[in-house]
């Protein structure tokens, strides 16, 4: 029997009404929905639900998406059959995968995503920054290209492995649009700026790094039920390591191209992922065409799981 690795989504991914039909259709994902607003974030249903602007505030932002993707997730645990092997977050989604593996309870997790938005957002503001998608790039010019401007424009790396022909790189504004000028110097065909505020997944969020560490030293955590593969290592968690993974989690590069290459490596052939949108899925068949990708966003999505039994 092949095995299933669960992957939850990002921030990046939310949109509104995301999650709206499990809300009215499952009481378990109302029973959700409704706690994280009266314990953590009052007005959360209107946030996701209705038309507002702080859908896209990073304050909210990653409150909403991790609440939207366990009340999905509460629902889907009771229709896989067979045993999930592995989880697997993209950068915000870590900490559903934490969630999701017990690692986290409800309380810890959300304490932790409340602070956590805070203190980035904070990090945005003295640390104004840029992120840039570059596609097509061969990854080692990439890296060259990005260790050259370090030395003369600011700070840029590679934060996102998104796949072998996509990368998203985070630095100075300076040194970003130098990049952008010389893209074409390691093969890539195309960059796209992205709409936030700050370098997220760079030294600039150092701060906020040694905080969530600080803060999560002083929460009750359990040892992982199922494997968690790391952004930070494309490995599994080991859990008298949790403190410090995290810290590098936040400033640290996300390595999900070498997450899913691990992942197949165990013997992963099915992907299911869950939360808004399904940019993961879409980046697995770029990283390994022949394994099975199911996005789980809707109800009717449901019937998907089915394959499974």
């Amino acid at each position: 029997m092949s095995k299933i690795a669960v992957l939850f989504a990002g921030q990046g991914t939310q949109c509104p009404m995301m999650g709206l039909d499990f809300y009215q259709t499952f009481e378990e994902s109302k029973q959700v929905i409704d706690q994280i607003e009266s314990m953590y974030y009052p007005e959360l249903k209107n946030i996701i639900y209705g038309q507002d602007e702080r859908l896209n505030q990073t304050a909210f932002t990653q409150g909403a998406i991790v609440a939207t993707s366990i009340a999905i997730y509460e629902i889907v645990k009771e229709r896989i059959k067979q045993r999930v092997d592995y989880f697997l977050g993209f950068s915000l989604g870590e900490y559903s995968a934490l969630y999701a593996s017990e690692v986290l309870s409800l309380s810890s997790l959300f304490t932790l995503i409340q602070s956590r938005a805070k203190w980035m957002e904070e990090a945005t503001i003295k640390h104004p920054g840029a992120m840039g998608a570059i596609l097509g790039a061969k990854e080692s010019l990439l890296e060259a290209l990005c260790q050259e401007i370090s030395k003369t424009h600011g700070f840029i790396h590679i934060a996102n492995y998104n796949s072998p022909t996509q990368h998203v790189v985070s630095g100075t504004r300076n040194a970003y649009e130098e990049l952008a000028s010389r893209y074409t110097e390691c093969g890539a065909k195309r960059v796209v700026k992205l709409q936030v505020s700050g370098a997220f997944h760079t030294p600039f969020m150092a701060q906020a790094a040694k905080q969530i560490k600080e803060l999560l030293l002083h929460l009750p955590t359990n040892r992982p039920q199922v494997d968690i593969i790391l952004n930070s290592t494309a490995l599994p968690l080991v859990y008298e390591e949790l403190p410090s993974r995290l810290e590098e989690h936040t400033m640290g590069s996300v390595k999900f191209s070498q997450s899913i290459e691990y992942l197949i490596q165990q013997g992963v052939s099915t992907f299911i992922e869950i939360g808004p949108g399904n940019v993961l899925s879409g980046l697995i068949k770029k990283i390994n065409m022949d394994v099975k990708t199911l996005s789980i966003q809707n109800v009717q999505d449901l019937v998907k799981l089915e394959e499974l039994s």
